[in-house]
């Protein structure tokens, strides 16, 4: 046994004692107790010092040990990863201990400095070190994350039992081999954005802004409405920013530490699109589209009357909130409104889009769908708001905005209906 002198001793184990007490204090902290934490922590560590250096004669031995046992103990603790723990800060905590005792720290330092000195080289050493791995860090953490199996930025169950099916290639391949992330304009000039789809004109959005997208998200959140029917899709864009609200809605807490909506209970958003028109074809009319693989969504590839009755009514299902944005001749207007409205749970609202009359003499269409699906887009609903506003029945909330804007489509308005309290 190696006989201990009473300062390199008291500095060892001080030194040592810090170590093991912070690291006591993390796991403290996760187990309701910090205070317990740090002093068990620090005591461990000391009582592991002195063994530890009791026997330096063996260094190499003792390292083991003292690796073995923190293997052990995290592994117990925290599964398969803590083998990786307990290797790593076993490693170190070995290291560091006989790198104290030996004074090696000296090794490679000249001679003359003081101790104040040599205090000083190794504590700006450990701010560069912080530093470093404060930057670092989130770093480390997304590279396995970019294995995930799942579309969730989450460390799933499978991933920390080490499980192969909890991993997958499929955010890689789809980044290299998906146009959405790579592409050319009309110019031929070649961006790295997401490639512009029909959607991104409609209510107003363009590739930097959401337009009347913003009105349909906050309407969302603030309700905690689950269950939304989009009829049309416009080309994906009201059913992916109702997909995305609800998403969000689990990473909102409201008071005392509540979630805004429990997973299991985000209800769900149900698109219904005949698919005979310009929209929703190209953008949801696949399965593996990008759409409906990144934003859950039940699609009904069927004409809105025909889905009343054949699933909403059959399978008995209430509305929290419905988007009109289909047929656009006043009877169409009418029809879905008429029906729809029937299966519209207490609180529920109801949109009409395209219901600004202005717009289509205030503002350019683009030429790929100006003949086809813009003739007399706007006087289908707009009729049918004049009409409505005489029903005292319903509370009507127009937002309109037939303002040009340059190369850059303005919303064709989008109305809201909600059901007036009896009093």
């Amino acid at each position: 046994m190696t006989v201990l002198s009473e300062k390199s001793s008291v500095f060892v184990f001080i030194l040592t004692g810090l170590f093991g007490g912070l690291l006591g204090l993390v796991i403290g902290i996760q187990n309701g107790s910090g205070a317990w934490g740090l002093v068990i922590g620090s005591l461990l560590a000391i009582l592991a010092s002195f063994i530890g250096i009791s026997f330096s004669q063996n260094e190499t031995k003792v390292r083991y040990i003292i690796c073995a046992l923190l293997v052990i103990g995290s592994f117990y603790y925290l599964g398969p990863i803590g083998i990786f723990l307990g290797v790593s800060i076993g490693w170190f905590f070995g290291w560091f201990l006989f790198w104290l005792f030996h004074r090696r720290y000296r090794e490679n330092l000249q001679p003359y400095l003081s101790q104040g000195q040599v205090l000083w080289h190794y504590t700006f050493r450990i701010i560069c070190g912080v530093i470093f791995v404060f930057l670092i860090t989130p770093i480390l953490v997304v590279m396995p994350l970019s294995f995930n199996a799942q579309d969730f930025f989450t460390f799933t169950p499978e991933m920390l039992q080490f499980d192969p099916e909890g991993y997958s290639l499929k955010h890689y391949k789809d980044f290299f081999t998906n146009n959405q992330f790579k592409s050319t304009d009309k110019d031929g000039k070649v961006y790295t954005e997401y490639k512009p789809v029909k959607y991104r004109w409609t209510h107003g959005a363009t590739d930097l802004y959401l337009g009347d997208g913003l009105l349909v998200y906050s309407i969302i959140q603030y309700m905690k409405y689950k269950t939304c029917v989009v009829l049309g899709s416009g080309g994906g864009f009201i059913p992916r920013i109702i997909s995305q609200a609800r998403i969000d809605l689990h990473d909102v807490e409201i008071f005392d530490g509540q979630k805004a909506m429990e997973w299991g209970d985000s209800g769900t958003t149900i698109l219904v699109d005949a698919n005979n028109g310009v929209n929703g074809k190209p953008d949801w009319i696949s399965e593996d589209s990008f759409l409906r693989k990144h934003f859950p969504c039940r699609v009904i590839i069927q004409t809105t009357e025909k889905a009343y009755y054949d699933y909403f009514v059959k399978e008995d299902v209430k509305i929290d909130y419905l988007h009109i944005d289909a047929g656009h001749s006043y009877e169409d207007i009418e029809r879905d409104f008429t029906l729809y409205s029937q299966r519209l749970n207490e609180g529920g609202m109801i949109a009409i889009h395209d219901t600004d009359s202005k717009y289509e003499q205030s503002h350019i269409i683009p030429n790929d769908i100006k003949e086809e699906h813009h003739q007399s887009y706007t006087h289908g609903p707009n009729t049918f708001i004049k009409e409505i506003q005489k029903n005292k029945e319903w509370e009507v909330f127009n937002f309109f905005n037939h303002k040009p804007k340059a190369n850059n489509p303005s919303s064709t308005g989008l109305t809201f209906l909600q059901k007036r309290k009896i009093k």
